[in-house]
């Protein structure tokens, strides 16, 4: 039931989003924003890695405690959260091989 609803109101929002009901521009553009020099999509994967080298840099590394109850939750709604695991995943990759 919970899993259905959790479909139905994403299906609604996707079909809301590409009928161009969304117009405002709700695109990021604080401090954590990602812009990579040339403009490439690049994968959240690598997203996460080059958070980060940031973070490593600013002396704020990040622990992310709730990244298992975001990957539990990824299953339960069929891996719509699947970007943000693979941030976290580059994140992780990135924390371990720097040790």
């Amino acid at each position: 039931m919970f899993k259905n609803k959790i479909k139905d109101l994403h299906d609604m929002v996707k079909e809301n989003y590409e009928n161009g009901t969304y117009s405002r521009d709700y695109s990021y553009h604080g401090p954590y924003a990602h812009n990579d020099e040339k403009g490439d999509n690049i994968s959240d994967f690598e997203r996460g890695r080059d958070k980060y080298r940031q973070d490593k840099s600013n002396g704020h590394i990040r622990i992310w405690y709730y990244a298992p109850f975001i990957k539990i939750l990824n299953k339960i709604v069929d891996g719509r959260m699947q970007e943000i695991v693979d941030f976290l995943n580059g994140y992780r990759y990135e924390k371990l091989s720097n040790k």
